[in-house]
């Protein structure tokens, strides 16, 4: 339940960084119980939180090609879609107790969730990232990053660390608003449409 179900208190800050983490997550849903504290729809934001949020809302559609893809394979090779780095790397016995956030999604994508609250005077939060070897591209910033190392990335309100793996490829629907719904499967026994 992205922002929680019960209880709690507002921070449109935190409900804008949970909705950024739960559009990389293999379930993403807005759910909760009628609590005054837990609105998450974007109208109940400022108009500039609220663009922000629907601009991540309108990218989950978008992503779902490779999601259904990274399903189906992680189905067919008994592997978990969404695993801590350690099952990667297991000879990495830091990855026990560091970036304990970080997660990675399908293959040759990490995910590093924004947990802390944003500088006031930078307008950026710090979030601790380990890149396994290789050549990493940001999701959103396009810029790249050498692997097998540690580093702090800064990010304002506009995205959280996405980083993909050189060689992934990742498949986006090009649709500028997804439609709903999906065509009615074609009935061969069933005449033709007039």
């Amino acid at each position: 339940d992205i922002g929680g179900h019960m209880h709690g208190n507002a921070d449109p800050e935190r409900t804008e960084r949970w909705i950024q983490l739960g559009v990389f997550l293999p379930v993403l849903r807005l759910h909760s119980s009628l609590n005054v504290f837990i609105e998450k729809e974007p109208w109940a934001f400022s108009p500039e939180t609220a663009e922000r949020m629907k601009r991540f809302l309108r990218l989950r559609p978008r992503l779902v090609p490779w999601l259904y893809t990274q399903n189906l394979l992680c189905s067919a090779e008994g592997k978990m879609m969404l695993r801590p780095l350690y099952f990667d790397h297991p000879g990495d016995w830091s990855l026990y107790g560091e970036n304990r956030n970080q997660y990675l999604l399908g293959e040759g994508v990490t995910v590093i969730p924004v947990t802390e609250p944003m500088n006031p005077e930078t307008g950026l939060a710090a979030a601790e990232a380990y890149l396994p070897e290789g050549l990493w591209t940001d999701f959103f910033t396009g810029r790249r990053y050498r692997g097998g190392r540690r580093l702090k990335m800064y990010r304002g309100m506009e995205s959280l660390p996405v980083l993909v793996r050189a060689g992934t490829m990742l498949p986006l629907d090009g649709a500028g608003v997804p439609a709903n719904g999906a065509p009615p499967a074609e009935n061969p026994a069933s005449p033709p449409a007039e």
